[in-house]
Order: structure tokens, then C-alpha cells, then sequence
């Protein structure tokens, strides 16, 4: 541990390198170096990817924490060209900013619909909303998922129950590619796009951004559900990448 935080230190020394967080990319790194040496002894075609998928990943957390804040605005971002959609799918784990902007949305016209997905914050996300003029009844809400790939198993009911055929995903800017790969893999029927939560800070100050920490473990994230989930994160193209605000 001793390393990583030296490390951190030396190449971003804004970056705080808390015990819990550097814990948390230790345990990320494991598990993806234990997934890619699973996919290799299974004779994959795609082990050797995912091994310098791994690498790459493990690299930009720990030895270029400022390459990785200074690229995460392309490489994790999806944003898409808003029209008329069936629902508006909000993620829970930053309440507040993804309430807002998922009532905007609604105030906008852009779907009749909204769906929450996710444990902790989900009851807080409705109430937030209502707040901001969502009515109650047009609210389905689940909050038993854990993670990113249980908030599109376990809304896909809602999906289903709610005729939805497109959507938009509302959760926070660093997170959209990796969602959206998510909802896509699970429901690949429904045509998703992303409006995420825009970042507070230029790429340039992103160091010193209180998410920071998170923006970077958000690569050994993206790398785990690969290998993991066999999401494709680069299936977006180039009409994925305009700021949508309606």
C-alpha cells in the first residue's frame, strides 16, 4: 500500500491517497488480473485482449493517475442526441445531481416515464424528484441492485412491464460508457442513449475534483465488466458524442 501512495504522491499529489480507496483499486486490480487469467486458461480468443486490457487498466490507476483524469471526458463519457423516449432511467449512487438532472429531463418533454434503479439512495432519488415537479405516478422504482449490471437485470421488468423501446440514462459522466454497455448487453431491444450528469470541473482541474478517486477506479471497473460481463464499450460511435441538453 506504502507503493500505491507513494506513487499517487509522486504523480498527482493532489489526489488523496486514503487507505479505503487505495484498498478498493488493490482489490479491483486482483480481481482483474484473477478474470483474465480465467478467460486465458479457458483458451479465449480474446485472453491476450484482456490481458492488456488488464494492464492498461492497472497501469492508469496506479502509475498515471493524471493521464487517466485528463482522458476520462473521452474515454468514459457517452452523451447522446436527445429526441422523445419512453423512459428516463436514473442510476443510484450520486442522488442529488442525477435527481436534478433526470427532472429536468422530464420538465423538458423528453419521456412520460421514469425508472430508479438502485439500493441506498433510491427512496431519496423519488423524493428529489417528485420535489422538482416529476409527478409520483409516472415513478417505477427498484431498489435491490447492487452494482451497475444489477441495476439493468433488475430494471428490465420495468422495462418490459413499461413498453419501453427507447430510453435515456441518466447517472453520473464518468460512469455513462460503462452503464450504457450495461443496459445495452441486457436489454439489447431497447434503443438507450446517455445524458449524464456533466462533470463540475474541467478536464485540466479534474486533480482536484473530491470524485477524482473515483473517476480513476472507474477504468479497473470498466476493464472488470468485460472481462467479466463481456460488455462492448465500443460499439458507440461519433452520434454518441454531443452534450445533450435539452
Amino acid at each position: 500500500m506504502g507503493d500505491v501512495a507513494m506513487q499517487q504522491g509522486l504523480f498527482c499529489p493532489s489526489i488523496k491517497a486514503d487507505r479505503p480507496m487505495i484498498a478498493e483499486r488493490e482489490r479491483w486490480s486482483v480481481a482483474i488480473a484473477d478474470q483474465a487469467r480465467l478467460s486465458r486458461g479457458a483458451g479465449s480468443s480474446r485472453g491476450a485482449g484482456f490481458l492488456v486490457l488488464a494492464a492498461l487498466a492497472v497501469t492508469t490507476m496506479i502509475m498515471a493517475p493524471a493521464f487517466g483524469l485528463l482522458a476520462a471526458e473521452r474515454l468514459l463519457t457517452v452523451r447522446s442526441d436527445l429526441g422523445r423516449v419512453d423512459a428516463i432511467v436514473v442510476l443510484g449512487g450520486d442522488g442529488p445531481r442525477r435527481a436534478y438532472r433526470a427532472a429536468s429531463l422530464y420538465r423538458a418533454g423528453v419521456a412520460p416515464n421514469v425508472i430508479i434503479a438502485g439500493d441506498g439512495d433510491c427512496t431519496f432519488i423519488r423524493q428529489m424528484m417528485i420535489e422538482s415537479g416529476v409527478p409520483s405516478g409516472v415513478i417505477r422504482m427498484e431498489c435491490q441492485s447492487r452494482n451497475t449490471w444489477e441495476n439493468a437485470r433488475f430494471s428490465l421488468p420495468m422495462l418490459i412491464e413499461a413498453k419501453v423501446r427507447r430510453a435515456v440514462i441518466v447517472t453520473s459522466w464518468f460512469h455513462s460508457r460503462r452503464a450504457l454497455a450495461c443496459f445495452r448487453a441486457v436489454a439489447p431491444w431497447v434503443a438507450f442513449a446517455s445524458a449524464p450528469v456533466e462533470p463540475e470541473w474541467s478536464s485540466w482541474r479534474l486533480m482536484e475534483d473530491p470524485d477524482s478517486g473515483r473517476i480513476l477506479l472507474e477504468y479497473m471497473k470498466v476493464a472488470w465488466y468485460i472481462l467479466r460481463y463481456g460488455i462492448d464499450i465500443t460499439e458507440f460511435g461519433s452520434e454518441h458524442t454531443q452534450r445533450a441538453r435539452p
